[in-house]
């Protein structure tokens, strides 16, 4: 099943993230354009890319915080799978993740994730009503450049 990433306005400053990966789907919600949520994603799939193991994102929920924690299993050639979870935490914080709550985990394929991600930040930078999240113009440009 592919994995799809859409980032949605749900008011002036602030947007949803729906992640669908493996057949499973999660929301995190509320994320604000304090932070910088188009980019962070943009880099996070560009770690995945670049085969790093393990690589996280936060988001501000002010003052809440959700974090992705992105644990890749790929071989030589980039494939193989990549484990999501998503925590929540009461405060934006560097809090140990064994203080959050894991709300959310699937698998699906490194270069689908990825790619998902991708295709969400694009998306995401057509849509006019997000125009005060900030645009990743050098990790999107990289991320691209390491998928061709």
């Amino acid at each position: 099943m592919p994995a799809t990433m859409t980032f949605t306005p749900t008011g002036q400053g602030w947007a949803d993230c729906e992640l669908r990966l493996g057949g499973r789907a999660f929301t995190l919600t509320g994320i604000s354009d304090l932070t910088d949520a188009l980019g962070d994603l943009t880099r996070l799939a560009l770690m995945i890319a670049a085969g790093a193991y393990r690589t996280t994102v936060s988001f501000d929920r002010e003052p809440a915080e959700w974090r992705i924690v992105a644990i890749t299993l790929t071989d030589a050639a980039g494939g193989g799978p990549v484990s999501i979870n998503v925590y929540s935490f009461p405060d934006m914080s560097d809090a140990p993740l064994s203080e959050g709550a894991l709300e959310f985990t699937a698998d699906c394929g490194a270069g689908e994730f990825v790619r998902a991600i991708l295709d969400g930040i694009r998306a995401a930078l057509a849509d006019p009503r997000l125009k005060g999240f900030t645009e990743p113009t050098e990790a999107l440009r990289v991320l691209e450049l390491a998928l061709t």
